[in-house]
């Protein structure tokens, strides 16, 4: 992999250098497609909740909207057996990035610092989303 370190707004931030490929389609069927789905859903609500947060002042609801993305809202585990393992440590990531974003918040990040976390975890929503696709199965 051709990659690089980059300094973003004080973070580091791995910038990969190769070219784009064709996410990767994960199979499913459309009961476990809904499950991954409502979990994707669930953290695009925390993010919007997160920064409606930190832009009225309200680290209270910033706070609460991490927390509730955290790892203990990760997918079914009768579901990580069918889930790659690279997408399952992007989802651990992700999720402890919720954990440590609610905590840094708790005691008293400033606005700065909780939007820099949130730059760093919203990284790895668009790694796996440029990486993987939802798909269902068809029944032969």
């Amino acid at each position: 992999m051709n990659a690089r370190i980059a300094l973003v707004s004080g973070l580091a931030t791995l910038v990969v250098l190769t070219p784009p490929v064709m996410s990767r389609p994960l199979l499913h069927t459309p009961a476990e497609r809904d499950v991954v789905l409502a979990e994707m859903r669930a953290m695009l609500e925390s993010l919007s909740r997160i920064v409606h947060g930190l832009a009225a002042g309200d680290l209270l609801m910033a706070e609460k909207a991490a927390r509730a993305s955290g790892m203990k809202a990760t997918v079914e585990s009768r579901l990580e057996k069918k889930l790659p393992a690279h997408f399952l440590q992007l989802g651990r990531r992700v999720h402890t990035r919720f954990d440590q974003l609610a905590e840094a918040i708790k005691t008293g990040a400033t606005k700065d610092d909780a939007l820099k976390r949130l730059a760093a975890l919203t990284g790895y929503c668009v790694a796996c989303h440029s990486a993987y696709r939802l798909e269902e199965m068809r029944p032969d």
